[in-house]
């Protein structure tokens, strides 16, 4: 199988291409926990869009929570 690469969003290009990609990759990935997949959407979000994470550290619940801000 291919590893799918997720690009970094930086607030200026389309999220809903970034998160078609992200969800498939990380979010839905039976094999990551919501720590894994917080970490790695932090480290994908980049520039001025890391606003959406202020105050979310890599705790279980938080993914969710920086999806329902965007």
């Amino acid at each position: 199988m291919t590893k799918i690469e997720v690009p970094k969003f930086d607030g200026k290009g389309s999220w809903g291409e970034f998160w078609d990609v992200y969800e498939i990759a990380v979010h839905k990935n039976p094999e990551l926990s919501d720590i894994e997949n917080m970490t790695h959407l932090r480290g994908l979000i980049v520039g001025d869009a890391r606003d959406i994470l202020r105050g979310l550290g890599a705790q279980a619940g938080h993914s969710a929570l920086a999806i329902k801000r965007n």
